[in-house]
């Protein structure tokens, strides 16, 4: 089955962030796959395809990691396309989170799920949230565009990890939440 784990928002941030798509949307052009709201979430790891036999040791690594840390914060940082504004193919806002506690927990995840045969991640940690996934290069004064938007100031609470399951259909991929599994208590 396919995996992968994320930091879930609320209703609310889901809803944050689609005011702002709906301002960006009808300024671009044909061509553009978007994420539909209720499967915004900010992407920490993406395990793909995982044999049944390995959910539980997963499950065990996930639980034992976030016990480790404490919940932390994570702000929104700038809307942009990658991998450049010639030759976009994903829209996403950069996640920021300043203290690096994000980064220790994806270096210990990944050393523990590398020890049970799980993929080596092929890049660093880099929070983000797909918005769409751009189908073929298109010229689009990507400032302009996303100077309309609104900044998002909320900030996300994580207080936990999601493992996500993702199936792919025709019109696009369908999220079920697998487990949460919760930081220790600030």
């Amino acid at each position: 089955m396919r995996l992968f784990i994320a930091i879930d928002y609320t209703d609310e941030v889901k809803d944050l962030i689609q005011e702002n798509v709906n301002i960006i949307k009808p300024r671009l052009p044909r061509g553009i796959k978007w994420v539909e709201e209720e499967n915004y979430h900010i992407t920490f790891k993406f395990l793909g395809d995982v044999s049944k036999n390995k959910i539980d040791t997963l499950s065990e690594i996930l639980e034992d990691t976030t016990k480790q840390f404490y919940s932390f914060a994570i702000q929104f940082g700038n809307l942009a396309v990658i991998p450049n504004a010639r030759r976009p193919r994903i829209l996403w806002y950069d996640m920021v989170e300043k203290t690096g506690i994000a980064n220790n927990i994806f270096r210990i995840l990944e050393q523990k799920l590398v020890q049970e045969d799980f993929k080596k991640a092929k890049r660093p940690l880099s929070l983000h949230t797909t918005l769409a996934r751009i189908k073929y290069p298109m010229k689009v004064d990507w400032k302009a565009v996303f100077n309309k938007t609104s900044p998002i100031t909320k900030t996300i609470n994580c207080s936990s990890l999601t493992l996500f399951k993702s199936k792919l259909t025709q019109k696009g991929p369908l999220y079920s939440i697998m487990n949460k599994f919760n930081f220790s208590k600030k």
